[in-house]
């Protein structure tokens, strides 16, 4: 699922377009695998760090999704936040 951009740099519209574009991009990324649903993973990006927030059936799946992200561009850092349960 993604999230909006919690992003607000000066009221400035190109910025949070940015943003929400990385996180789209990102959430695009992840399906295109075939492994996660559109509600498993959250995706929120701010200044080109993208946070990934979810569960998964195992470290695969968490090293896959870092992955898929990592290969967007305009992805700077990744904050992996997904846990295996």
């Amino acid at each position: 699922m993604i999230e909006p951009t919690r992003l607000v740099a000066n009221g400035t519209l190109p910025l949070v377009a940015v943003e929400t574009r990385i996180a789209e991009q990102v959430a695009r990324s992840l399906g295109a695998t075939g492994r996660f649903g559109a509600r498993q993973l959250d995706v929120s990006a701010s200044h080109g760090v993208v946070t990934l927030r979810g569960r998964v059936s195992s470290y695969y799946y968490k090293q896959l999704a870092q992955t898929a992200a990592l290969a967007v561009d305009g992805v700077r850092r990744l904050r992996n936040e997904v846990e295996v349960s």
